[in-house]
């Protein structure tokens, strides 16, 4: 289960203080929160699936228009389709108008849910007839409380039915080989990329990113660079040059999506606030990444990987 590059970007924004204003922070907490709830409903799964269910997680896919479903619970004769809701709160469910804490969301997270089911239906009826489709609404936020004012036509498990909800799924034989390479190859073959971030900094906001070398693991800025190593003072990680030369020129790319040219040794050693020379910096760089021409002024094709 891996971030989205919107979550991604949004991070490196907060940690350089570019989030500032109320929507710019909602949204982020807002994808903090989905992925803290993804990470723990597959959590639960690896521990209590003790049956040979599969577990396909964060499947992109185009199949008439580019969708995303959380998860997908696969057996031989079943799929469940399933949606996670990390949510805070109260949710209620009124006549197809989904509000949280007195708040109109704008959707309807069952009929996208029903909606996705019905293309995850299609696929599984290229691999088999015989597959059966269903879906579960998972609200695995600790607090949150379910208000519903008709059936929806998924399941709906709370937090506190989780465990009897993978626990009592039905036992599955393990999946005969040409099965799995038939599911994953049908799988693949819809698999797309994840919708693009619609929020990234312009070139002129370079200027305003709080500069300095942040820590890997804390994010912190409290660090020290001798000869082979930067050193973070409050947590103690501890990193090559490379690394930490690397992982920012990650940073930037995320940072300035859409404008792949930032990438220069000049805008990466002020980025980390000039404690790394723009010498070991080019050095780093030309071994990592491809340069995009050989003269000067070039700048980097940085790759971003999940």
């Amino acid at each position: 289960m891996n971030k989205t590059k919107q979550h991604k970007i949004l991070e490196h924004m907060a940690a350089r203080g570019m989030i500032k204003d109320q929507t710019l922070e909602q949204k982020l907490n807002r994808l903090k929160s989905g992925y803290e709830g993804e990470i723990a409903f597959v959590k639960w799964f690896n521990q209590y699936n003790h049956s040979y269910w599969k577990l396909e997680v964060d499947y992109w896919f185009d199949k008439d228009g580019r969708k995303q479903i959380d998860d997908i619970l696969m057996a031989t004769h079943r799929w469940i389709v399933v949606d996670v809701k990390n949510y805070f709160g109260k949710f209620n469910y009124l006549k197809g108008d989904c509000l949280l804490n007195g708040f109109t969301m704008g959707t309807d997270i069952f009929d996208e849910l029903e909606t996705k089911t019905k293309k995850a239906s299609q696929i599984a009826a290229e691999v088999s007839r015989n597959i059966q489709v269903d879906s579960a609404m998972i609200f695995i936020g600790e607090h949150c409380q379910v208000d519903l004012d008709c059936v929806p036509k998924a399941q709906v498990v709370m937090r506190n039915e989780l465990f009897q909800f993978i626990d009592g799924l039905e036992f599955a034989e393990p999946m005969a080989d040409w099965l799995q390479k038939k599911v994953a190859t049908k799988l693949d073959f819809y698999r797309t990329d994840e919708r693009p971030p619609d929020i990234a900094l312009e070139p002129k906001q370079f200027e305003e990113l709080k500069k300095g070398i942040r820590c890997g693991k804390c994010s912190g800025y409290n660090m020290t660079a001798n000869k082979l190593w930067i050193t973070c003072m409050d947590c103690g990680k501890k990193e090559s040059y490379k690394e930490t030369i690397c992982r920012h020129a990650i940073e930037l790319r995320y940072l300035f999506y859409y404008y792949p040219e930032m990438g220069t040794t000049k805008n990466i050693y002020e980025l980390m606030g000039g404690k790394i020379s723009k010498r070991s910096i080019r050095r780093y760089l030309s071994i990592e990444f491809t340069p995009s021409n050989g003269g000067n002024g070039c700048y980097y094709a940085v790759k971003l990987k999940q």
